[in-house]
């Protein structure tokens, strides 16, 4: 038990300068640069995730339960053919992204700039995954940290000793550097781990295998992603720029709720939960409770935690926009609670392999989202936008609990029937 909560508290921090980070860089351009400025940057941010998605296909679902398969005899095999899985994406996907510029999405003059970010954030992405599935959360959350945060408490200061003119192009040039310092570190940490040899023949039909299996998990991540950012740019067609950045200003800070409970308790609980569900029932149980009580203490500390500093950031931001919109802020605060709540029955459900049902509880909830956005920002804008969020994260939280109370009724079914 100490193990574990040294491990947590030692995640948590690294997270928490993570999110500190994330936020910071936020927080300058927000007061720095211009509303519309910081719009640009959410809409770049925004596209680089969901391109991301698209790249990774969710292969990382298969190989994480394989990985951790007791039938599982060369871990670098899996990993190296995952890798040669998304070499094949790259080939497809990356001309295809070019509609986002010949839309207008982003401007031209970030081609290149895009197309690095994105292939370093998806490379160090997965590696930050991989040390997750083989519990080695504190290396997986370095890797996130040096991604997501380490460039910004390097390119601040130079910023505030006049070395740098602050501008957008300097924030993405930064972003590339650390993204490639993360890839280059987790290479150097999969190089000293012993995981077996990368020499055998490609397995063609496991990553054939694997390509079917992640179907219905990429299926509900996009939607999923669809609930979460799709509002960014029906904001920016039903309203302006300035109220993107505006809304992606206050989302930062609802997502820190979810953040620190997936780092402090998820990423280090569900994975042993894998594993315990094929061997232990009894410790899967107990695994299962323990997750839903730090789930909801943590959600809640950190809603609060948010609640009460929030006012005295946007003091420091000294921009009316911010302050006139607050209670876009709380209902978004109350969104991320009950979306991490939700996490509870989506990985019990993940573990005993409801995957079909948990694509189409999000599918349900993308369709409900995409209708609540077009007309609750017509109605009420901002407002709008945060409340489609907060309807269709309470749907799928009622959904998961109702379909995971259901699987466990058939569990126990099944076990009472062989044990009489």
């Amino acid at each position: 038990m100490i193990k574990h909560y040294f491990a947590s508290s030692i995640n948590i921090f690294l997270r928490g300068i993570t999110v500190v980070g994330r936020l910071l860089i936020i927080l300058f351009i927000g007061k720095y640069l211009s509303v519309q400025d910081l719009g640009i940057y959410s809409l770049f941010f925004t596209t680089i995730v969901l391109a991301t998605l698209l790249i990774g296909f969710d292969f990382y679902t298969f190989r994480t339960r394989e990985i951790l398969s007791q039938n599982c005899t060369n871990k670098m095999e899996m990993i190296r053919d995952q890798f040669i899985f998304h070499f094949i994406g790259y080939l497809i996907i990356l001309p295809v992204l070019m509609v986002i510029f010949w839309f207008d999405i982003l401007s031209n003059n970030l081609i290149h700039m895009f197309y690095l970010i994105l292939i370093m954030e998806h490379v160090s992405q997965e590696f930050f995954r991989l040390f997750t599935a083989l519990s080695k959360p504190i290396w997986a959350n370095i890797i996130f940290f040096i991604r997501t945060s380490a460039w910004v408490y390097i390119l601040i200061p130079l910023v505030l000793l006049n070395f740098l003119d602050f501008n957008l192009l300097f924030v993405f040039d930064f972003w590339l550097m650390g993204s490639t310092f993360s890839v280059i570190i987790s290479l150097a940490i999969l190089w000293r781990m012993d995981l077996g040899s990368f020499l055998t023949p490609i397995q063609w039909g496991w990553i054939k295998k694997g390509l079917k299996v992640s179907i219905p998990f990429f299926i509900s991540t996009i939607a999923y992603k669809t609930i979460e950012f799709s509002n960014r740019y029906f904001i920016d067609f039903l309203l302006t720029k300035d109220d993107v950045g505006v809304f992606s200003f206050f989302a930062s800070f609802a997502n820190t709720v979810h953040i620190f409970v997936f780092t402090g308790v998820i990423m280090l609980i569900y994975p042993k939960m894998i594993q315990a569900y094929e061997t232990n029932k009894l410790e899967y149980g107990r695994l299962e409770k323990i997750l839903k009580l730090y789930t909801f203490l943590f959600s809640i500390c950190i809603c609060l935690l948010v609640f009460f500093i929030t006012p005295y950031i946007l003091k420091v931001m000294d921009k009316n926009i911010f302050s006139e919109q607050l209670p876009v802020l709380w209902i978004l605060l109350l969104s991320m609670f009950i979306f991490n709540m939700s996490l509870i029955p989506h990985y019990c459900l993940y573990i005993k392999k409801y995957d079909r049902h948990i694509m189409f509880i999000t599918l349900s909830g993308s369709a409900i989202n995409i209708i609540l956005n077009i007309v609750l920002i017509n109605l009420f804008g901002l407002i709008g936008a945060s409340l489609s969020l907060l309807f269709t994260f309470t749907f799928i939280l009622i959904l998961k609990y109702y379909v995971n109370l259901k699987a466990d009724q058939n569990v126990d079914k099944i076990n009472f029937q062989y044990g009489s």
